[in-house]
C-alpha cells in the first residue's frame, strides 16, 4: 500500500563532434563529455481500498559540462551551429501524480510538477554570461487534470475524457530574452476531449484538441541576436477514429 525509496544515479554522455561543420575550424571544436549526478526520494501509495493512487517525488540533478546547441552569428548575416558545453547546471524539483476512482463510472487523474532548472555557470562568449538563467523549455509549474467517465451501453463500452493541461512560461533560449527579445512563451492552458465506443472488435471515437483555439508557438529558433523564426502549434483540431482489433 505504501512504499518509500531513496536513489542515487550517476549518468554519462560522451563527447560530441559538430554535426554541421561548415569549416575546418568549426569541425575542430569538439564538445567535452557530459555527466550528471541524480538524487531522488519518493513515495508510492495505494490508499482507501484502491480508490486513490498517489505518488510523489523530490529530485535533484547536478550536470557537469552540459552539452548545448548554439547558433552563433559570424557576420554578413551568416551563422554557425555549434555544440558546446554549458559548464555546470542544476535541476531541482517536485512531482506528484495520481488517480482517484469515485465509483464504477467516474475517475479523476491529476499531476503537478515544480521545476527549478538553472545554469550554474554558462559563459556563452566573451561578452555574454548566462550563469543563473533558467534553462530552455523548463516551466516552473505544470499541472494536468482529467475527468473520465465509463459505462456499458446497449451498443458497447462507452468511455470519455475531458482534460486540462497547464504550464507556466518558458524560455526557448538560454539568454532569457536578454539578447533575443520575445524568445519566450507565456503561460499556457489547453483543453482536450475524447469519446470512444468499443463494440466487439471495433472501436469508434471522436476527439478534439486545443478546444479554446489558443495560438502559441511550439518552437522559436534564434541566432542569438539575429533573425527569429517561430513555429506555431496547431489551432483547434477535431478528428474521428475507427479501429479494429
Amino acid at each position: 500500500d505504501v512504499m518509500g525509496y531513496v536513489s542515487y544515479t550517476s549518468g554519462f554522455k560522451s563527447g560530441a563532434f559538430q554535426f554541421i561543420a561548415i569549416s575546418q575550424s568549426v569541425a575542430e571544436q569538439v564538445a567535452d563529455p557530459e555527466s550528471v549526478d541524480s538524487y531522488e526520494v519518493g513515495v508510492r501509495t495505494t490508499l482507501f481500498d484502491r480508490h486513490l493512487r498517489l505518488n510523489a517525488t523530490l529530485f535533484s540533478m547536478d550536470y557537469r559540462n552540459l552539452q548545448q546547441l548554439r547558433l552563433v552569428p559570424i557576420g554578413g548575416g551568416a551563422t554557425q551551429v555549434l555544440i558546446t558545453n554549458a559548464a555546470n547546471s542544476r535541476v531541482r524539483g517536485f512531482e506528484m501524480e495520481g488517480r482517484a476512482v469515485f465509483n464504477n463510472n467516474w475517475s479523476l487523474d491529476f499531476s503537478y510538477g515544480y521545476l527549478d532548472a538553472k545554469f550554474k555557470d554558462y559563459v556563452f562568449s566573451d561578452t555574454l554570461d548566462f550563469s543563473g538563467n533558467r534553462m530552455q523549455r523548463a516551466p516552473k509549474h505544470s499541472l494536468s487534470l482529467g475527468a473520465n467517465f465509463e459505462t456499458m451501453t446497449g451498443w458497447g463500452d462507452l468511455t470519455s475524457r475531458v482534460g486540462y493541461a497547464y504550464r507556466s512560461s518558458i524560455y526557448f533560449e538560454a539568454d532569457n530574452n536578454e539578447v533575443d527579445p520575445e524568445s519566450s512563451e507565456p503561460a499556457l492552458g489547453l483543453w482536450d476531449a475524447s469519446i470512444n465506443l468499443k463494440t466487439g472488435n471495433w472501436t469508434l471515437g471522436l476527439w478534439a484538441h486545443n478546444l479554446t483555439d489558443r495560438r502559441y508557438r511550439r518552437q522559436v529558433l534564434n541566432s542569438t541576436g539575429n533573425a527569429q523564426r517561430g513555429i506555431w502549434a496547431e489551432p483547434r483540431t477535431f478528428g474521428a477514429r475507427v479501429a479494429y482489433n
